[in-house]
Formats: C-alpha cells, sequence, structure tokens
C-alpha cells in the first residue's frame, strides 16, 4: 500500500534511516516559482525527456529510476533501475503535491519528495537536487491542469499546441467570459426582480379583494339607510299635512330623520375612507384558511390572541380538509392533535388475557417482517388483542403498528390512535377480525367502482382472470404500508395516511382507484404473469395525490354500495 511522505513519518531502508527534517519547513524547500512564468512551449520538451528521480516503493524502499512522459502526454513511464516500468495515464492523476524535504542520516543528504495522487493510489519520487525537483513539479502542475481543461488524455498534445499558438488570444478569452458573467449576473438579477414584482402584485391583488367585500358590504349598507331616509322624508311629508295634534309627532320624526342622516354622513364618510385605504381590523381570519399546518404551527406563538384563533380553527373537522389538501406536517404534531380533538385517547387497564399461541404468532412475524422497534411492535400488538379480543391478530397489523411507531416515537400513543382507528369511520378492527367482513365489502366497492371509473383496467383484470382480491388484500390489511418495501417515498405513504385520518375509510377506496389508474398504463396488453409481476414491483406514485383527488369518493356512495352488498350476502345466506 503506498503512502504518502511527510514530515512525520520515518522508515528505515536498505539505503539508511529515513527521518524529517524538523528544524526545517515546507517554505524553505519549495522554491516560488510561478506556473504561469514558464512557457508552455518549454514545458512539454522538458517533460517528455527522461529525468533521473529515487522512486519509494510501498515498502518504503528506494530506486533509482528514469520518469518521462511520451510524446503524446497522455501516459507518465516510470523506468526502475530494475528494468520495471510502471504506467500512469495522465487523465488518472488528481494532484501533484511537494512533500517535505527528508534527510538520510547514513548518506547524509536530503531528498525532496514530490507526491502523485491518482485515482487509486499515491506514487512518491525524491530528487536530490532542490531546483529540479521543484522546476519538474511545476512543469508537471502546469500539464496537469491543461490536461483537466482538455477533458481528454487523446488529444492532449494536440490541445497544447493549440494553446501554444493560440497565447495571443487568452486575453479576448478572458474578456468573452466576464462579459459573459456580467450578463449572468445581469440576468439573476431580473430573476429576483421578477419574484418581488411577482409577490407585491399578490399582495396588492389579496389587499384589493378584500377592500372590495368590505366595499359591498358598506354599500348594502349605505343603500339599506338610504331606503329608510326615503321613507321618513315621506313620513315628514304626511305629517306636514296631518293635524295639529299629530305635531309632535312630526317633531319626534324629524329628530330620527337627523339621527339617520348622521349615522347616514358617517357611514358615507367612513366608506370614503374605505375606497382610499383599506385597513382590516383582523385580516387573520381571512388568511388562516389559506395556510399549512406548520404555518399554523408557527403562527401560534406570535400572541395569544392568534393562538386562540387558531385553537377554534383547528377544533372544527371540516377545516382540517382544507388543510390536507397541502399537508399535515409535521406528523408527530399533526396526527396527535387531530386524535386529542376527535377522540378518546385514554387507554384503559388491560383487558383480557391473550393466548401464548397468539403472542407466539405476533413475535414470529415482528422479527420475520420488520427490521427493527421489535419489543415495541410487540407490546402494542398484545395491548391491541388484550382490549379488543374480537379483534384478534392478523398479518399486516405489525406493519401498521410500526408504521406509526415511526411517527408517533411513543408506543402508548401509537396504542391510544389505533385503538381509536379499530373504530369508525376508520373500520380498522372490522377489516382485521376473523372473517375479514370489512375487507370484502371493500373489494366489493372497488370492483363496483373500477366498472364505473376504470373501465379498461377492469375488462383487462377480468379478461386474463385475476381475482380483485389477489390484489387489494396487502393493500388495505396493511393500509399502503407494504408499498415501503417496494421502494415508494415514505412521504406518499404519509400522504395516504394524512387522508386517512381525515376522511377515514373512502380514503382507502379513492388511494386504491388511483393506485389502479397509475398502474392501467402499465398492465393494459399484458399477459397473467406479466401483470402480476408489475403489481407486485416498483412503481412511479409521484402523482398519487392528484390521482386521489381525481377518484374521490363520498361517503353517501359508499353506504349505497354497503347496503347492496349487505342485501347480496342476505341472499347467498
Amino acid at each position: 500500500m503506498d503512502r504518502d511522505i511527510t514530515g512525520a513519518y520515518t522508515k528505515s531502508s536498505t539505503s539508511g534511516s529515513i527521518s524529517s527534517c524538523s528544524d526545517l519547513s515546507i517554505e524553505e524547500h519549495i522554491n516560488s516559482i510561478s506556473t504561469d512564468s514558464i512557457p508552455l512551449d518549454q514545458v512539454i520538451p522538458y517533460l517528455t525527456k527522461h529525468h533521473s528521480f529515487i522512486y519509494f516503493t510501498s515498502k518504503g524502499h528506494k530506486a533509482h529510476s528514469m520518469v518521462y512522459f511520451t510524446e503524446s502526454l497522455n501516459i507518465l513511464h516510470i523506468l526502475t533501475d530494475k528494468n520495471k516500468m510502471k504506467k500512469v495515464f495522465t487523465p488518472d492523476i488528481l494532484d501533484i503535491s511537494a512533500g517535505i524535504c527528508i534527510q538520510v542520516k547514513r548518506e547524509s543528504e536530503n531528498i525532496y519528495p514530490i507526491n502523485i495522487r491518482t485515482r487509486n493510489k499515491v506514487i512518491v519520487l525524491g530528487s536530490k537536487n532542490l531546483n529540479d525537483r521543484d522546476f519538474w513539479y511545476s512543469c508537471a502542475g502546469i500539464l496537469l491542469k491543461y490536461a483537466k481543461e482538455c477533458f481528454s488524455s487523446v488529444g492532449l498534445r494536440r490541445y497544447c499546441d493549440c494553446v501554444v499558438k493560440n497565447k495571443e488570444n487568452e486575453e479576448e478569452i478572458i474578456k468573452m467570459r466576464e462579459n459573459q458573467y456580467i450578463e449572468w449576473l445581469k440576468v439573476r438579477y431580473y430573476e429576483r426582480e421578477v419574484q418581488s414584482c411577482e409577490k407585491e402584485s399578490i399582495r396588492c391583488l389579496m389587499n384589493e379583494i378584500i377592500s372590495t367585500v368590505e366595499l359591498n358590504e358598506y354599500q348594502q349598507s349605505l343603500k339599506h339607510l338610504e331606503r329608510k331616509v326615503l321613507n321618513l322624508i315621506g313620513d315628514k311629508f304626511l305629517l306636514k299635512q296631518s293635524q295639529g295634534n299629530l305635531l309632535k309627532s312630526l317633531q319626534q320624526k324629524e329628530t330620527e330623520i337627523q339621527t339617520l342622516t348622521d349615522s347616514f354622513a358617517s357611514v358615507r364618510n367612513h366608506l370614503i375612507t374605505l375606497s382610499t385605504q383599506f385597513i382590516p381590523s383582523n385580516p387573520w381570519k381571512s388568511i388562516i384558511p389559506f395556510l399549512s399546518f406548520v404555518d399554523l404551527m408557527i403562527l401560534k406563538g406570535v400572541n395569544k390572541k392568534i393562538r386562540k384563533i387558531i385553537f377554534f380553527y383547528l377544533r372544527n373537522k371540516s377545516n382540517w380538509r382544507k388543510i390536507v389538501s397541502c399537508t399535515l406536517y409535521p406528523r408527530k404534531i399533526s396526527w396527535r392533535l387531530y386524535v386529542n380533538n376527535f377522540y378518546d385517547t385514554e387507554i384503559a387497564a388491560m383487558g383480557q388475557e391473550v393466548l401464548p399461541g397468539v403472542i407466539e404468532e405476533i413475535k414470529q412475524d415482528v422479527i420475520r417482517g420488520l427490521p427493527d422497534q421489535f419489543e415495541e411492535v410487540e407490546e402494542i400488538l398484545i395491548g391491541v388483542c388484550a382490549l379488543f379480543p374480537n379483534v384478534g391478530y392478523c398479518q399486516g397489523m405489525q406493519q401498521v403498528a410500526h408504521f406509526l411507531l415511526g411517527a408517533f416515537r411513543d408506543s402508548n400513543e401509537v396504542l391510544g390512535a389505533l385503538l381509536n382507528l379499530l373504530r369508525p369511520p376508520f373500520y380498522l378492527g372490522d377489516l382485521w377480525k376473523t372473517g375479514f367482513t370489512r375487507l370484502k365489502l371493500g373489494i366489493f366497492q372497488l370492483k363496483c367502482l373500477l366498472k364505473l371509473k376504470l373501465p379498461f383496467m377492469a375488462k383487462h383484470l377480468k379478461f386474463i382472470d385475476i381475482r380483485l382480491d389477489v390484489i387489494v388484500t396487502p393493500w388495505l390489511l396493511t393500509v399502503f404500508t407494504c408499498f415501503i418495501a417496494k421502494q415508494v417515498p415514505l412521504k406518499i405513504v404519509h400522504s395516504i395516511w394524512d387522508l386517512f385520518f381525515v376522511y377515514g375509510w373512502p380514503a382507502l377506496i379513492s388511494a386504491s382507484l388511483a393506485l389502479f389508474s397509475i398502474y392501467q398504463e402499465h398492465v393494459l396488453g399484458l399477459d397473467l404473469e406479466d401483470t402480476l409481476r408489475v403489481f407486485s414491483g416498483y412503481v412511479n406514485c409521484n402523482y398519487l395525490l392528484k390521482e386521489i383527488k381525481k377518484y374521490e369518493v363520498s361517503q353517501n356512495y359508499l353506504d349505497e354500495l354497503e347496503k347492496a352488498f349487505c342485501l347480496k350476502e342476505d341472499a347467498y345466506a
């Protein structure tokens, strides 16, 4: 193995003991030769000549060698005194550096090393003459710089010759590059200006919309007051034609007219003020519905008034459907907040004792199917079986528990969330319990919806004789957490669960229809074996959320399908 020889390196060899010169520095050994001061037409002939150097083997031994570049400059040859040739391709050289002076004590001489770092190893050469070492090192550095510019070793010599011939054009090239950079800076500046203008336009548009709404409200109030004034003026005219005993009533009406006239003037002045400059009294109530969940969490820390507005906003279940259209990130906060707001998360004392056979089955499935957190998942599943003995345990529950544990980071919170997910509107209890009644219902609902919304996919599955439960069962039993093993991004599965928490069972049906829509373009025209292979492999789900919105199914429609399913089951019974 090659080693970079530094000042701290000491090695014993056949030629003598090698040690660093502790009283000398790199600056004292390396001449300040500027690479720009050596013309390229002198570098090429110098490097193609044979130069005597000392080659350090991987074991630290010294060997006298001849070092030179080929005429094409694409290979560096190192010929040792034992006629062993080492070839180093110029493109493989990453950099060349000069090391600290090495003092050979037995021979009372100094060796000045050169470290040539390639892609695979480091080659160490040395020279007893400091000037020869520094000049060869500088020339090699110039050649390496042009090799990186050339991007190919085949035309390196031709490229260098062209550089020599066209050296006088360098100033024009540098000027052209400077002009290109200035133009690029201008483009960046104008892009930032455009973005700033867009933001200012959106802000002005929002202010204009809010001002227009307020203006319309005050105009309606003004019209209402105008009608009142006209009615009172008519009453005044009638009172003047009445008898003297109505004079008192007329005076009262005049007083009312004056009051309303003042109100009218006040409203008109306020309307004029709003027309010129709108200052909203409480803009947050209009802005909050357009913010994402993470923005709401940040906004809660502003003051108590805004925190109170957001608190009551999140207590409304319909508002969560607006929030979930963006994202519920961070889930550890949003999922816990949603469950705590609308469901009972308290865990009662453990119920019935779980059978040893069930516990053993849970341990085997957890160890066999999960990568980590075995004890926590086992504790959660045993707790579910104890509190809901009618549900029991089935495969797929361990993946859901592991997924939720990754989001909540606490087994008690996961157990509390699972206990609520077993009930309506999520129905995971009916989905997992013996008999799989909810699974059969979901397959029936998907079968009917496929015929309506994806008829080509339904015909294809029927033509190749694939039962729908073969495809859908792992999706529903694991609540789509099985896609994590198919290398589907975790954020896609998180987005499905966002919709599941807010919408319940209809979200799973819509997600299944969206997946069938994505798979449709990959499986149409394939035979049975290829179709199953596509469904079991990876698929690009980056547009899954758009497809879910496209195939959104209402709860009322699913209730009608459930009635039809129950009638069908009763008929078979």
